[in-house]
């Protein structure tokens, strides 16, 4: 299971987070609508958070990011004519984020590397990646209970918020089943998590859960 941070822009507005200040957000209309179709993109070298607004006006493509992680970090120029998801590798290179895929037709900005001169490049994550692999083992222990919705057979991104040592909201990707859907959130609301230092609460924390090859193997190593 990964921790991740995001972002939320406009109609789809499926916000994540990881321990942070700002509230972010996902950006787009009809998830994947014009995933495969080549846009003009003529976007100059800029800051890459700058450079995500400018993408986002131009390409229908739903995509989760941290807007924090972002500010300090260069975008490349892209011009010409583009899918989505190639013009947005192109404007990430370099930059230390990744593109990858979320689920449901949403991609998402992975950092590979802090930010120069951020100060998550400076400070040691010890206490922050505590308090992740707490919150993972939890989610991914309440998961585990009920055959349908055990991780590793699926692609899950979500963010959940934690006051008082117990998650009180739940918000999701679609993973192409409903029911399973359903499941996650009643399995996660309510979820109680002792042990998260002060820090870890009252902000939006993101996860993403890939698909394994052996599903389930988290579950059986616990």
């Amino acid at each position: 299971m990964k921790v991740l941070a995001s972002a939320v822009r406009r109609p789809f507005r499926l916000a994540m987070a990881c321990l942070l200040s700002c509230f972010l957000a996902v950006a787009a209309g009809p998830a994947g609508a014009n995933s495969h179709s080549r846009l003009y993109f003529d976007m100059p070298q800029q800051p890459l958070n700058a450079a995500l607004a400018s993408f986002q006006d131009v390409a229908d493509l739903p995509l989760l990011y941290d807007s924090d992680g972002v500010r300090a970090r260069r975008a490349q120029a892209v011009r010409g004519w583009y899918t989505p998801v190639e013009a947005l590798r192109r404007l990430v290179q370099g930059s230390g984020m990744a593109v990858r895929h979320a689920g449901g037709g949403v991609a998402m900005l992975v950092p590979t590397a802090p930010a120069a001169g951020t100060a998550a490049a400076r400070r040691a994550p010890s206490g922050q990646g505590r308090d992740h692999a707490l919150l993972q083992w939890r989610i991914t222990q309440s998961l585990c209970a009920d055959p349908a919705t055990q991780p590793g057979g699926y692609r899950l991104a979500l963010r959940v918020w934690v006051e008082q040592q117990r998650i009180v909201r739940v918000v999701l990707a679609p993973t192409g089943d409903a029911a399973r859907d359903d499941g996650v959130r009643q399995a996660l609301q309510g979820l109680s998590v002792p042990g998260l230092s002060p820090a870890a609460q009252g902000q939006p924390v993101a996860l993403l859960i890939e698909p394994q090859a052996q599903p389930g193997r988290d579950c059986h190593a616990r």
